[in-house]
């Protein structure tokens, strides 16, 4: 089961990496703090799902039959985090022309570094809870 998870955070990182390679220009601003919070968002993601696999899950969305994160959580969460990457980067690119371009990407950046940060908690948490 490791072995998919790191299979999925390893296609989704390389997913973020060939986004980054193409990276569109924005008259207002630079796109690297928008990059920076694409890690954050991954890492914190893969810290909770790391912590979560195998363990009781209190969601009810990824609670799997016998009540654990499984595979099928893990599915769930990484493509969904893929799936709210992937909507920022088309729509920074939809407005890479625009006089918005610049708030667009912080308010992604902005999100990101949130769910990057709320993941890492509970992931840390998770793991002080398991491991105590």
């Amino acid at each position: 089961m490791k072995t998919i998870t790191l299979l999925l955070l390893t296609a989704t990182l390389c997913a973020a990496q060939s986004a980054q390679l193409e990276e569109p220009r924005t008259a207002q601003s630079s796109l690297k703090p928008f990059y920076w919070s694409v890690s954050v968002a991954l890492t914190g993601t893969a810290i909770d799902s790391v912590s979560s696999y195998g363990y009781g899950e209190a969601s009810p969305f990824l609670r799997g039959a016998d009540g654990r994160f499984g595979t099928r959580a893990l599915i769930l969460k990484t493509g969904t985090t893929a799936t709210l990457l992937i909507g920022e980067v088309i729509a920074i690119r939809l407005t890479r022309h625009n006089r918005f371009a610049g708030r667009i990407a912080a308010a992604c950046s902005a999100v990101n570094f949130s769910i990057g940060a709320g993941w890492t908690v509970v992931g840390a948490h998770n793991f002080a809870v398991r491991h105590h």
